[in-house]
């Protein structure tokens, strides 16, 4: 964003870890690391002073509700000044895969490879992640499984014309959805 013309850029994240390595990388540019939430980015703007709001990544999947991606979108509506746009991206889970279709090889190569297992709750879809590591000659197993909510893009779709944003676009981008809206003005 920085390197568009953007003349602050706040990027927030709860891993202090990125936000240095960010902050490491970030040069001149007019970047400022921020490690809070991002359901509390509202604090760090002020209202409709944002010319660009961006979640990107699997972010949006990653939060507790449905709740939390409603008020992340109120709290994006009242942060952009008019004519400012919003950028999601975000995997869509909302239809549900069967069968052997539920697991998906993330990664391989000589020395990894990282399988996830998709598990469907109605609101939630719970991701197992295998990944089998080469040392040497031995191989090692670590797991671990963490809840996604199931976002549909018709539903944020809905959601995101409710306040009054425009949808520019909305489909799909390189393994990924990708939803685009304006503020009005």
């Amino acid at each position: 964003l920085a390197d568009l013309g953007y003349s602050r850029v706040i990027a927030i994240d709860t891993s202090k870890t990125l936000l240095d390595e960010l902050a490491t990388h970030k040069g001149g540019r007019p970047i400022e690391p921020v490690q809070d939430d991002m359901r509390r980015f509202a604090r760090h703007v002020r209202a409709a002073g944002a010319d660009a709001v961006i979640c990107m990544g699997d972010a949006l999947t990653h939060l507790e509700s449905h709740a939390d991606v409603s008020g992340l979108l109120a709290d994006a509506h009242a942060a952009l000044a008019p004519g400012g746009r919003l950028v999601l991206t975000f995997r869509d889970m909302s239809q549900e895969l069967a069968g052997l279709d539920r697991f998906i090889p993330v990664q391989s190569d000589a020395n990894r490879v990282m399988v996830c297992f998709l598990e469907y709750e109605p609101q939630t879809v719970i991701v197992h992640d295998l990944i089998h590591s080469r040392n040497g000659e031995d191989w090692s197993l670590r797991k671990s499984s963490y809840r996604k909510l199931r976002i549909a893009a018709d539903d944020l779709d809905r959601q995101l014309r409710a306040p009054g944003f425009e949808i520019v676009a909305n489909g799909p981008a390189a393994r990924m959805w990708a939803i685009s809206a304006r503020k009005p003005g």
